[in-house]
């Protein structure tokens, strides 16, 4: 018969008692003396209380074109002040097109281009035409900010709802991770409903 030190049965006890005491908020109310450090629930994660599991994923290119966009609005609206006519402004993607009526406004296109536009290349691509490409930098913090401000809002709208220790998190460089554990329809319709999130596409 095995024989073991009195330290090694109490330490035993002691571990036992303390396991029991911090499992009893999982199954009944704790007694208001119960040691405040022990008088939560333990948080369980969604593998044992059920909930959902939303990889988000975040149209980066679609901001990256509105971006584009709207700095051509700036370069129609400086060509206009400065009286240069244009034939053509066009955007797609992460470049605009300028094509200017006359030759002769070419120089002075040029600097007004380059004095409103930072974070493009420019280039003469004909007689009369420019094209302004995004620059890869540029392009890279838009794309992060798209998701950083996703992650704000998706996490404004779920703490709207009282959701307990939600989890939403940035993963790679456009998919947002989210994991809640009640409320889930609810989450659901908030997040792929009213904010056009898309589930991203499995690996």
């Amino acid at each position: 018969m095995h024989s073991y030190p009195r330290w090694k049965i109490w330490l035993i006890l002691a571990v036992l008692v303390i396991s029991a005491m911090g499992s009893l908020p999982n199954i009944a109310k704790a007694p208001s003396w119960w040691p405040s450090a022990m008088s939560k629930p333990m948080s369980l994660g969604l593998d044992l209380k059920g909930g959902i599991h939303l990889v988000l994923d975040v149209d980066v290119d679609k901001a990256i074109t509105h971006t584009v966009e709207e700095d051509l609005g700036t370069v129609r609206q400086e060509l206009r002040k400065a009286r240069i006519r244009y034939s053509k402004l066009e955007a797609d993607g992460r470049s605009q097109t300028v094509e200017l009526k006359d030759a002769a406004d070419m120089a002075a296109a040029e600097k007004l281009l380059h004095d409103n536009l930072n974070g493009y290349t420019i280039a003469k691509t004909a007689a009369t035409t420019f094209t302004l490409t995004l620059d890869d930098k540029d392009a890279q913090e838009i794309r992060k900010f798209a998701v950083d401000q996703a992650i704000e809002v998706i996490r404004g709208r779920i703490d709207a709802l009282g959701t307990t220790e939600p989890v939403i998190v940035k993963q790679g460089d456009r998919r947002i991770l989210v994991q809640i554990g009640d409320q889930v329809e609810q989450v659901r319709a908030v997040i792929l409903l009213k904010e056009g999130y898309r589930p991203a596409p499995r690996a």
